[in-house]
């Protein structure tokens, strides 16, 4: 009787971690996707052994990110069955993973372990892009690394923006509003790469309309 009973509640623990993870498909996966500042879908496959292995990895990670502020959702997608959403992503191996911001997906290339997902996607939530509004602060900014930085605000704001959220692990971004930090010209990208054989700095000013 107490094993059947401890059994109960080990399944119906099972099933409310399970439950934390969003399950989508093609009906409603635009609805809930583009509604999220942030949501990581999973796209799998029921035979797949690393899915499998995944599963209670991602479970328990959702339970812990649930309660972040502000809370980090993740989703799931049987590809199998939402064949459309596998094609329109791209997805050609299992599980795939993607980072969605504000329905503009990006490779997640972060560790596969409960521990390492809720590191990694803590790490990746919040702007893409620092904001400077000093000379020093913008100085500090431009490190060896390459680094773009947008000045001022226009038709070109939001398209920097989808491009941070996309390469914010491969590069640094940054943004003013004060366009005098760029001599007075807004509308402007400045990318600032290493030369490391002179240990100078090499500044590109891209007009980015």
């Amino acid at each position: 009787m107490i094993r059947g009973v401890l059994y109960f509640l080990v399944t119906l623990l099972a099933l409310v971690r399970a439950s934390d993870v969003i399950v989508l498909t093609e009906s409603n996966f635009d609805l809930i996707v583009n509604d999220k500042d942030f949501i990581v879908v999973e796209f799998y496959a029921p035979w797949c052994g690393h899915c499998k292995k995944l599963e209670p990895e991602w479970n328990k990670a959702a339970a812990t990110l649930k309660r972040n502020n502000p809370p980090i959702p993740l989703a799931k997608v049987d590809a199998t069955e939402n064949g459309a959403l596998a094609s329109k992503f791209g997805v050609s191996g299992y599980p795939t993973i993607k980072i969605f911001r504000r329905g503009t997906p990006a490779e997640y290339g972060g560790p596969r372990d409960s521990a390492g997902i809720i590191k990694f996607l803590k790490s990746q939530v919040g702007p893409s892009a620092t904001e400077v509004n000093t000379a020093t602060e913008l100085e500090k900014f431009l490190t060896p690394d390459v680094a773009f930085v947008s000045f001022g605000e226009g038709s070109h704001t939001t398209n920097f923006f989808k491009l941070a959220d996309k390469l914010r692990n491969s590069f640094n971004f940054a943004h003013t509003k004060d366009v005098s930090l760029n001599g007075g010209v807004a509308g402007l990208v400045l990318m600032h790469s290493p030369i490391k054989a002179s240990k100078k700095h090499d500044t590109l000013i891209i007009p980015y309309e």
